[in-house]
């Protein structure tokens, strides 16, 4: 199990909508995985 913690900023490159999406650099991409199906806060 994985615990994840997104902080999405007002003034991000990326078109984020935090309770929809939330994009980051693909170099994340392996950690963000980890959490799919757990909760993240």
């Amino acid at each position: 199990m994985a615990f994840g913690v997104f902080i999405h900023r007002h003034d991000s490159i990326y078109e984020d909508i935090p309770s929809e999406k939330y994009q980051f650099p693909k170099q994340y991409l392996s950690r963000a995985k980890n959490c799919e199906g757990d909760w993240v806060i």
